[in-house]
């Protein structure tokens, strides 16, 4: 729609976008949100794959040349921008420099390297995302050590009995997690919990890796020396100084 206009203006060009922005963010909300308090791990798995869909249909949305040129339009037509309140400057503003941080401006070479960073950065984080929800670490505690815990929390646990008695198996998933730094009364309990949540997907390292450095290239391709630099251009620092 934004890039069929004959005519772009803050109403046809801009505003639509930022209603698409208002519906999707509230809708990742929610969808993103599950994967995070669900204890069903389909509908954990289900949540980001949704969320990465969401994602990419953003990405691909702001990369499109035709909707950058109607949101230019606008951003050049003084006289439209002159008739506009400041808030709705500001968004203008803001929407002109989404565009450009999916790499419109940037001369053709540097462009198309930026769109291949862009969407292997997509792909670490969905990775990253996925390795977080699937890799899981198994502790195992006895009741003293669970004292606290609401009874709901011991229904249909797996068992075993070891040297030091019987033991309860608690897992890193967030539902398990969450229940134990909340209601355990042992501090060591919850520090071990914590301690075994955080060392966690030791696959995460090389992705982690990989993104700090494809950051620092993009950032670069925009002739900023780090992605802290080019992150903060826009904000109230300007600069990681």
């Amino acid at each position: 729609m934004v890039a069929a206009q004959q005519t772009p203006t803050f109403n046809n060009s801009i505003a639509p976008i930022a209603v698409y922005e208002n519906v999707t963010k509230e809708a990742m909300g929610v969808i993103s949100f599950l994967k995070y308090i669900s204890t069903n791990r389909a509908v954990r798995s289900a949540s980001i794959h949704a969320t990465e869909a969401l994602n990419e249909h953003g990405a691909r949305m702001y990369m499109r040349r035709d909707v950058y040129e109607s949101i230019s339009a606008v951003y050049q037509n003084k006289k439209e921008m002159a008739q506009l309140q400041t808030e709705d400057r500001r968004l203008v503003d803001k929407t002109i420099q989404l565009f450009h941080n999916c790499g419109h401006g940037l001369e053709q070479g540097k462009a198309e390297i930026f769109n291949q960073i862009t969407f292997r950065l997509n792909e670490l984080e969905s990775l990253h995302r996925r390795n977080m929800v699937e890799m899981v670490n198994n502790m195992w505690f006895t009741p003293i050590e669970l004292d606290g815990l609401p009874e709901a929390f011991f229904e249909g646990r797996l068992m075993r009995t070891s040297k030091r008695g019987t033991q309860l198996m608690v897992t890193t998933d967030s539902p398990d997690y969450g229940d134990v730094m909340q209601y355990a009364r042992n501090s060591e309990t919850r520090k071990q919990m914590m301690f075994a949540y955080n060392i966690r997907c030791k696959e995460n390292i090389s992705i982690l890796q990989e993104t700090v450095d494809l950051r620092r290239k993009r950032a670069q391709l925009f002739g900023y020396r780090s992605h802290a630099a080019f992150m903060l251009r826009s904000q109230m620092a300007q600069t990681p100084d």
